[in-house]
């Protein structure tokens, strides 16, 4: 079976899955400083729920790149960066529940965006990596949902 799943990954597949890596590494490390860094239980519930959910798309997303013999695509250091660096300055200026679900959102949105316009670029990836990216864009639109009554 491990053969023909390596026959079906594509350099589609593979490019496909590399970039929902990297966006899934994006999306955990800012959730759990999130997490860290407000008190509002019902945000941090939300928070564990999709946190939870992204590890696991990490995972299979991991588990196919590595059985294609690939690997997964690093977060630049310059996109980590901004990213910590925006998260901090806006919860140093306001660290309310608001502030940490519009940063969520944002960042969900983002993702949203970026999966799709993956899946478009990378049409001829196999029915597994578009089914674990589709996956993601899924629970990013449902985060947003979940967030909106926080904003």
């Amino acid at each position: 079976m491990k053969e023909n799943m390596k026959e079906n990954m594509n350099y589609d597949s593979i490019e496909l899955l590399s970039e929902c890596s990297s966006g899934l590494n994006m999306a955990i490390d800012s959730m759990e400083y999130i997490k860290n860094n407000v008190e509002d239980k019902q945000l941090i519930q939300i928070i564990n729920k999709y946190l939870t959910s992204h590890e696991k798309i990490l995972d299979d997303c991991c588990t196919l790149l590595h059985d294609a013999g690939a690997k997964e695509k690093e977060v630049s250091v310059f996109s980590k960066a901004l990213s910590t660096i925006q998260a901090k300055i806006k919860m140093m200026m306001d660290d309310d529940k608001s502030t940490a679900a519009a940063l969520l959102t944002d960042g969900c949105g983002m993702g949203v965006k970026t999966i799709s316009e993956e899946l478009n670029k990378y049409k001829m990836a196999g029915d597994e990596a578009k089914d674990i990216a589709k996956r993601l864009r899924k629970i990013e639109e449902d985060m947003i949902g979940d967030l909106q009554p926080m904003l």
